[in-house]
């Protein structure tokens, strides 16, 4: 490494540069999987549809992705730096946040004014595309 890259704080600011690639690059392989793997994996012994099985491993990719998301903001304000394209204030700028944060709030709200939250939350038994879903798509399609 040059002398010239190196900061003033040494290590710290080093690891966090480090932790802040290593998430950026387990936000990326997450939905790379998510994007290569669900639509292959189908699980022939199942009784119901395949779309469960799907659902499940995308929100599991998802809960990954938000993890390395939340671990490299909160590090990066620890350390005081700023985190480029990762700033919440940044990121506003970005001209498709609003209507995707627009209709996540809408399926939140319509999730609990719902007759059956729990249903709307989830989904149906033999689908699984609740408000639960839903948002791991528009958080794979924010990432």
């Amino acid at each position: 490494m040059p002398l010239a890259s190196r900061s003033v704080h040494g290590g710290r600011a080093e690891a966090a540069t480090r932790l802040g690639r290593v998430c950026a690059g387990i936000i990326e392989a997450a939905w790379l999987i998510a994007l290569a793997t669900t639509p292959l994996f189908v699980n022939v012994y199942s009784h119901r549809s395949f779309e469960p099985d799907k659902t499940a491993l995308l929100r599991l990719l998802t809960i990954v992705m938000v993890a390395a998301w939340l671990a490299k903001l909160a590090f990066g304000r620890r350390e005081g730096r700023g985190l480029a394209d990762d700033d919440p204030a940044r990121m506003w700028r970005w001209p498709v946040l609003a209507p995707v944060c627009l209709m996540g709030l809408g399926l939140l709200v319509s999730s609990l004014m719902s007759i059956d939250p729990r249903l709307s939350w989830d989904g149906s038994y033999s689908r699984a595309q609740g408000t639960w879903a839903q948002l791991a798509y528009l958080t794979i399609f924010i990432a």
